[in-house]
Order: structure tokens, then C-alpha cells, then sequence
């Protein structure tokens, strides 16, 4: 679970957590893989929520790897800096009361910033190999996948360019997508 959702649920003690599946599996592998761990990102994702002039921030796949007291081998798929948050429902008890009375919806939250540290990172600690996926998600659509270093150091708006054209933009291309070619026009 979350430790924002964790929170949650303490303030409002009110409300009873139901375990998910995916608790239910990470129950099973922690009580079951007894020795070491290995740990690979799978897919990463940049994204931005609210279009392209919104903060950018990154969630990833990983894959956790290991062996049951019997030899037999295990894995765990878990997100990294993507979750569910719950909405709280609540009802008026006269007049200025309310009453927590449970949840009304869930609402996709990010918690990791975009930063191409990160990368360097889950490198150093070998957890990024050939086979990890890089992708970018603008608000409909999901492009790539992309190679590592083109997701490292390229603008986002530069992927989803090449996303959705094939290549990069040239640079009177990014001129007109930035709209930086129009504001010089209307100072002259």
C-alpha cells in the first residue's frame, strides 16, 4: 500500500482497507522468497497529466525476482510513483458537521518528478538493462517505446513529436509546437 493511501486510511479510521490483489501477491512472495532479491525495471514511463505545459513526472514497472525454499523461482510485478488515491464521501449532520460515510472514487496520483538523474540512478543499481521499455503518455495517447538515452535527455514534446511523426522535430518544426515563433511575431 501507498504510504499516502496508508495515511489515509489512518485519519480516517472509520473506513475499513480491502486488501487488493496485488497486496495479497506481495504477501505471498515476501512470505514465500526467503533468500536475495533481484529487482528490474521493465517499463518506465514520462508523463504529463494536464498536457504539455504541465509538471512532468515518471512511474515505472518493476519486477522483483527470487526463490522459494524450494528452489522454485518467483517474481512480483510492482508500480513505483503511480497509485490509487481514494476520494473520501461525505454526508452534512445538521449544520456545520459532516460525516464520513466512505469512498466515492480513486483518483491516479504521480509522487516521482521527471528527473534524468532518476535513470542514472536505477542504473548504478543495475535495475535498468537492455530489455527495459521507455515510454512517454500524454494525456490520450502512449508513444514509444523509445531506446534508453533518447528518453534520457530528449524534451518531452520531442518524443511525442517523434511519437506520433517518426522523427524529431527540426527546428522551425519546434518553433511553431512551442508557439515561440507566433510570440516573437506579435512583439514586432
Amino acid at each position: 500500500m501507498h504510504p499516502k493511501v496508508q495515511a489515509f486510511y489512518a485519519q480516517n479510521k472509520d473506513l475499513d482497507y480491502i486488501s487488493t490483489v496485488q497486496d495479497k501477491l506481495e504477501g505471498q512472495f515476501n512470505e514465500q522468497v526467503t533468500g536475495e532479491k533481484t529487482t528490474k525495471v521493465t517499463r518506465i514511463y514520462r508523463i504529463k497529466v494536464g498536457g504539455f505545459k504541465s509538471s512532468e513526472h515518471v512511474w515505472y514497472e518493476q519486477k522483483e525476482t527470487g526463490k522459494d525454499n524450494a528452489g522454485n523461482e518467483m517474481t512480483f510485478m510492482r508500480t513505483v510513483g503511480k497509485y490509487e488515491m481514494p476520494k473520501a464521501q461525505w454526508r452534512f449532520n445538521g449544520a456545520n458537521s459532516k460525516e464520513l460515510v466512505g469512498i466515492s472514487d480513486v483518483q491516479t496520483e504521480y509522487d516521482l518528478a521527471w528527473n534524468p538523474k532518476l535513470i542514472e540512478e536505477l542504473e548504478e543499481k543495475d535495475m535498468i538493462s537492455d530489455t527495459t521499455q521507455c515510454y512517454i503518455q500524454t494525456v490520450s495517447r502512449t508513444y514509444g517505446p523509445f531506446y534508453l538515452e533518447a528518453f534520457r535527455s530528449s524534451e518531452f514534446e520531442d518524443l511525442a513529436f517523434l511519437g506520433q511523426n517518426g522523427s524529431f522535430p527540426t527546428p522551425e518544426q519546434k518553433q511553431v509546437l512551442t508557439g515561440k515563433k507566433a510570440a516573437a511575431a506579435n512583439k514586432s
